[in-house]
């Protein structure tokens, strides 16, 4: 008897310390749905591809999804208590961090990161776009190809671990497809391909037409079952690659309306007796050049009118820099250039600004995501074509004719999810 109630005194605790701590718990788990994001730029870059990436990230989460993200590593950390997992991957090439607000960076590290930009390899041989043979090794540039390499040098081994129901490939840059493809190439499991694009890379106005880039964009586009983009006109960017229509989805960009993000923000200089012009965004001398627009405000200048403008923007870039120099005597004391602004600080920004202006973009593939801003903030809002002569414009902005930008249900981040989530049943 002894022997026998030994015996079923350790068989107790044997099924004791073998029983789930919580079986419903790892039922729910099994059963959570898994999404990849993979995006070179992410939360606290300050872009529009990187607002796409964490804002998806974060509603996934909301929706007990399983979310695993994919991006470059930074100077420094991401200091938030999100509900998803990060893999970060290192790139050693200057300039990763030049879409982060410089006043996240601390003092040591902040003197150090607007280095001076290295030429590209086709500058400093002064090749074409369109004879770039380096590019057929080394695509689509230096530090793009650098984050593909260490990326799979770097995942492979978590390859038996990368089991996911649906993976979003976050474009531009299309660095993320490039990764996401050879990933795919290794044999990992992606489940339901993604490949969602900002703009177009090969028919991108603002970029030369390079045969490389029409090549590898069409290869790697191959493995992807869908193609997101954010507006119907874009589509013909994408079937001029040969992509068959059936794949390409009109996903636009997605924020969060229920809860407000901003953070209070006083304008420096800001006066009641001026008007404030407000701009937050990159300039591209081809398809968003403003130079109409300083010169629109010269001419008020002379005509009395009492106003400033300030510009939020990537201060660093050569063709801020050039408009800086070109404008910035005759313009300095009612033009203001600065580093561009956490999200939130901006939003606070525009509650401060009396006026939005916004820049149309000269391409019929493209449109611009600060509307969004603009319509949370009700600001009164002037769209600025670059083709209009600064008459044109004078006349405009003296006229009042502008508008207040409307909340349009289908950029709820809610609704974008949603879109989403129907492509895993969709897939052939």
């Amino acid at each position: 008897m002894t022997v026998l109630t030994s015996f079923l005194s350790a068989w107790s605790v044997f099924l004791v310390y073998c029983k789930p701590v919580n079986p419903n718990s790892k039922q729910r788990m099994k059963n959570k749905k898994r999404i990849l994001i993979v995006s070179y730029f992410f939360w606290p870059d300050q872009t529009p591809r990187a607002f796409r990436a964490y804002e998806l990230a974060k509603e996934f989460s909301r929706q007990n999804y399983h979310v695993t993200v994919i991006t470059k590593k930074l100077k420094i950390d991401r200091i938030k208590n999100d509900p998803f997992d990060i893999i970060e991957i290192p790139v050693k090439l200057e300039n990763v961090n030049e879409h982060i607000p410089s006043a996240l960076f601390a003092m040591e590290v902040r003197k150090n990161i607007r280095r001076k930009k290295k030429k590209p390899l086709h500058t400093r041989f002064n090749a074409p776009a369109k004879i770039q043979f380096w590019k057929l090794f080394i695509w689509p540039s230096l530090r793009h190809y650098e984050f593909c390499y260490r990326g799979i040098k770097k995942l492979l081994n978590y390859r038996t671990q990368f089991i996911f129901d649906m993976t979003i490939s976050i474009g531009l840059p299309i660095a993320s497809h490039l990764l996401t493809y050879k990933l795919y190439n290794h044999g990992f499991n992606l489940g339901t391909l993604v490949a969602d694009y900002g703009d177009p890379l090969t028919y991108n106005p603002d970029i030369d037409f390079s045969m490389i880039n029409y090549l590898k964009e069409k290869k790697i586009l191959s493995c992807f079952d869908f193609i997101s983009i954010p507006i119907k006109k874009a589509v013909k960017s994408f079937t001029r690659l040969g992509i068959d229509p059936r794949k390409l989805r009109i996903i636009p960009q997605g924020f969060s309306f229920q809860t407000s993000n901003k953070i209070k923000y006083h304008l420096p200089q800001k006066s009641s007796k001026k008007s404030i012009f407000i701009y937050g965004g990159i300039f591209y001398k081809k398809i968003r050049n403003p130079e109409n627009f300083f010169r629109a405000l010269h001419l008020l200048k002379k005509q009395g009118k009492s106003f400033h403008f300030y510009i939020f923007t990537n201060i660093e870039h050569p063709y801020v820099k050039y408009l800086q120099k070109k404008y910035g005597k005759t313009l300095s004391d009612v033009v203001s250039f600065n580093d561009i602004l956490m999200r939130g600080l901006f939003l606070g920004a525009l509650e401060q600004a009396d006026y939005g202006i916004n820049f149309l973009n000269k391409s019929e593939y493209q449109e611009p995501s600060k509307l969004i801003d603009y319509a949370l903030t009700g600001l009164k809002t002037f769209d600025i074509d670059m083709d209009l002569s600064p008459v044109e414009i004078v006349r405009k902005i003296s006229s009042d004719d502008y508008y207040i930008p409307a909340l349009d249900p289908v950029n709820d981040i809610r609704n974008i999810v949603s879109q989403y989530i129907s492509l895993l049943s969709q897939k052939s």
